[in-house]
This record gives C-alpha cells, sequence and structure tokens, in this order.
C-alpha cells in the first residue's frame, strides 16, 4: 500500500485529523474499505498514543518506516559429540557439564519431614518418595536443599500437561548435518547418580509410563522376597483402583505375577537389551506368557499346543509359575485374581469411585488414608498396626484383617457407618 495514497485518502475522508493529530482504528478501516485493501498501515499504526488512537505527523507527511535488512547470527555449536562404545552417539548437554550440587540457602527454615528427607539423600540408595502438600509451601525445595546439606547432585523436572517422552528422556537433535542424540533431564540424572526430582507430577500423569523402568526397583532376583514383594502388590492393587479417574492393569498383575528374571540373554529380544551394549536385559521379564493352567502342557495352558513346554514359548516361562495361575486361583477365594475380581466389583457399585473428588484423611504418617463420596474409605498401612476407626465396614482388604487392626503392608475398603 503506497503510503501517500492512504494519506490523500484520510485527509479527504476525515479532514479533522489534520487538527486533531490522530486518527482512531475505525477511520482506519474506513480508509482501507474505500481503497478496497485488507493491508493494515502499519506504518501508521506503529505509533499509538492510546486505545485505538494512532498519531499522525502534524506535517501531513506520512511516510513509510525505513526497510531494515535483517542478517541472522549463526552460533556454532561447540560442545563436542561424546563417542561411547557402549551407548547411541550423545551430545553434551549445559546439564551435564554445570555443577549440579545446589548451593546451601542460609535463610532456609526446614519444615516437616526434611530430616527424613535428608536421610534418604543420604542413604544412596534408590527410594522412590512422593511427597503432597499446598501448592507453593517449598516441597521442591526441601528436597534441592536436602542435597545441598548432603552435597548430592540434583535434577528437577517441571511437568506441564504438555510434557511428553521425549523431553524427560532425550531426543535426537541436527548436529552438522547428523542425527545426534542428546539425553533429557531424567537421563542425565541416572548417568550423573543425582537425585532426581520430578515436580508437578500430577501434570504428566499421561506420561510417565516412559519412566516405568526408572522408577521400579532392580537388583539380585535371589535376594528378592516374593511373598512379602506380593502382599505389597495386593495392597497396591487397592491403593490404586482407589484413587480418581481411570485404572490400568497389565498382564500378570491379577495374578502377582512375578517377573521373570532368569531369562537366558540368548532369549532376550527386548532392542534395549542390544541398544544398552547387553547391560540393561530390559523389559521381557514382564511380557512373557501368562499361565493359565498349573500343568505345563501348553507352556501352562497359553498355547492349544500341549507339547510346547514351558521353556519353548516365545520367551520362556519360569518353573514355578503354575503356582500363579489362573486355574490355580480361581476357586481360592482369598487369591489375587479373586481380590481383582472383587474389587473391580466394588469399584463398580460404588458411585463414589472412578472419576470424582477424593479427600485426604488425618492419620498417623505411616498410612495412607482417603476418603471418596458415598463415606467410602481406603486406607493403606506402611508400617505398625494400625486400628480402624470405629464403625469401620470392610468391603475387602488386601490381607486378612482381625480385630479392626490393619497389619503392615495391608490396604483396606471400607464404609464409616
Amino acid at each position: 500500500m503506497n503510503p501517500q495514497d492512504f494519506e490523500s485518502k484520510l485527509f479527504e475522508m476525515f479532514p479533522d485529523v489534520q487538527s486533531s493529530g490522530t486518527v482512531s482504528r475505525q477511520q482506519i478501516v474506513s480508509v482501507m474499505n474505500a481503497l478496497n485493501t485488507t493491508k493494515y498501515p502499519t506504518w501508521l499504526m506503529q505509533n499509538k498514543v492510546g486505545r485505538g488512537l494512532y498519531k499522525v505527523p502534524v506535517s501531513g507527511q506520512v511516510t513509510a518506516s525505513p526497510t531494515v535488512n535483517l542478517q541472522a547470527q549463526v552460533i556454532p555449536m561447540t560442545k563436542p559429540v561424546e563417542k561411547s562404545d557402549n551407548r547411541i552417539v550423545n551430545v553434551t548437554t549445559d546439564l551435564e557439564i554445570s555443577n549440579l550440587i545446589p548451593k546451601v540457602y542460609k535463610n532456609y527454615v526446614a519444615f516437616g519431614n526434611f530430616e527424613d528427607v535428608i536421610s534418604i539423600v543420604q542413604s544412596m540408595r534408590f527410594f522412590p518418595v512422593f511427597i503432597t502438600g499446598h501448592s507453593g509451601n517449598g516441597k521442591t525445595m526441601s528436597v534441592e536443599q536436602a542435597c545441598a546439606k548432603a552435597k548430592r547432585k540434583f535434577v528437577c523436572v517441571s511437568m506441564t500437561p504438555e510434557t511428553d517422552e521425549s523431553d524427560l528422556l532425550g531426543n535426537y537433535v541436527l548436529i552438522n548435518g547428523n542425527m545426534e542424540w542428546r539425553d533429557g533431564p531424567v537421563t542425565t540424572a541416572a548417568r550423573q547418580g543425582a537425585v532426581l526430582c520430578i515436580d508437578e507430577i500430577d501434570y504428566g500423569a499421561q506420561n510417565l509410563s516412559c519412566l516405568q523402568r526408572v522408577l521400579e526397583r532392580h537388583g539380585d532376583v535371589n535376594k528378592f522376597n516374593l511373598e512379602r514383594g506380593r502382599k505389597r502388590a495386593r495392597a497396591g492393587a487397592l491403593l490404586m483402583l482407589a484413587l480418581p479417574g481411570g485404572a490400568y492393569i497389565y498382564q500378570g498383575e491379577e495374578l502377582t505375577l512375578p517377573e521373570a528374571r532368569e531369562i537366558p540373554q540368548d532369549r532376550l529380544s527386548d532392542p534395549r537389551w542390544k541398544m544398552s551394549n547387553y547391560t540393561d536385559r530390559g523389559r521381557d521379564g514382564c511380557r512373557v506368557p501368562l499361565p493359565w493352567r498349573s500343568n505345563t502342557a501348553g507352556a501352562f495352558g497359553f498355547s492349544d499346543n500341549a507339547k510346547l513346554t514351558p521353556n519353548d514359548s516365545w520367551l520362556p516361562q519360569s518353573n514355578n509359575w503354575g503356582d500363579f495361575s489362573v486355574e490355580a486361583q480361581d476357586s481360592d477365594p482369598n487369591s489375587s485374581l479373586n481380590l481383582y475380581r472383587k474389587a473391580l466389583e466394588i469399584r463398580k457399585s460404588q458411585s463414589g469411585l472412578g472419576d470424582g473428588p477424593m479427600s485426604w484423611v488425618d492419620a498417623p504418617e505411616y498410612v495412607v488414608a482417603f476418603s471418596r463420596p458415598g463415606d467410602f474409605y481406603c486406607y493403606l498401612n506402611l508400617g505398625a498396626d494400625f486400628k480402624l476407626p470405629q464403625g469401620a465396614k470392610v468391603l475387602v482388604s488386601s490381607s486378612p484383617i482381625e480385630n479392626s487392626i490393619l497389619p503392615t503392608d495391608t490396604a483396606v475398603w471400607f464404609i464409616l457407618n
């Protein structure tokens, strides 16, 4: 649009703008319509003097702004591309070369379970912790300052509804025409041996499945206490099914089926096994065919071919899986399979479960307790024996309850009369 043509039409249609020195947005639109154009006079509208008002030069001469020749400044990458024999080529990030040990804040005032957080940080052990509380009350800073006091490296990830797996684990970036891998904060924390803090974790519920292998425990299968693990898995199932929202059950959870940790290395098929230079066995232990029958024929009933042995299934099954089979648990009223069936039946019949609100209930620090609409309560005991509230009518429990005493590693659903 020619500025002189616009100026002439403007003064012709609105002579008073010369004396007032201003033109309104409505007048500008009228001139645009008269000139049959949809392009705004940006050279004029950059001189804003009020809401919907723009300054017109006193001389009446409206000129276009000079053209600026912009040239992009190219900043070359100076950080090295790290070559490694045991992982994908990795681009060094600022996070990796920074000092990850936070500084001590001298005015910090410890509160709540700060000493417990310090003990966990100082233990140098794998110990997932969930910290909840009102927004802005210092949860994240308590972890940061615990790391500062213990001189532990600290990496914090703030989740948002848009956070995806690549934001957490890393992604490929284009470097000198090649796609190179760049670690994300979670991967960096793992390599650096840092404490990983996932802030605002409730915002990232849809994408946290990618952290399953980060958050779950690994160790020597011969040192595992399977009976205690089974008891805790049953309690965790009731806790999960009582929480708001949808429920997801992975194959074998309803049988409290342990991970098959003894799969021979030459049978592992998860790509992670090869990509980690044969150090991470991957997810195959959770993908072994389920046992349907107590008898080993047909790989514990997984196949119609009765000659198929547990070792011949596409991933070998454990020899003791007949004890966890559907057939073995189906007729046992106290089995894990029937616990899931009963819990799901109650979940369907209770209008307050599924989507909807929940409220925390005051209880000892080792008891997780909350209520749902309809006088429904869920208690999970992680410590010493705990007596249920008077009037509690038990609907289902993960372990036997006697005389209203909730034992450790046990969850219970009840209605409070």
